[in-house]
């Protein structure tokens, strides 16, 4: 038996024991709600995060763009000094 009762299996069981099957699912029911709320508010933060992150990685990437004259040299001019 996989746990599932029937409705014409009711007169194999008592009243009791149904009420408690019940009881069992709902609070089972309740719980589940309760974790998918959680995790729903989790994944929105994350969303929030990564929108942040986004925004701040363009800033960053505009201001690399934009710094011309950085103290960065770039490959074609970083010749070795003289004395070598």
């Amino acid at each position: 038996m996989c746990g599932i009762v029937s409705p014409h299996a009711t007169s194999r069981y008592n009243l009791p024991l149904m009420e408690k099957r019940i009881i069992e699912l709902e609070t089972k029911l309740s719980y589940q709600d309760h974790m998918i709320q959680e995790l729903n508010d989790v994944v929105t933060r994350q969303q929030k995060q990564i929108d942040t992150l986004e925004i701040e990685l363009r800033r960053v990437r505009e201001h690399l763009k934009s710094s011309s004259s950085s103290q960065i040299a770039r490959v074609e001019e970083d010749v070795p000094p003289p004395h070598y």
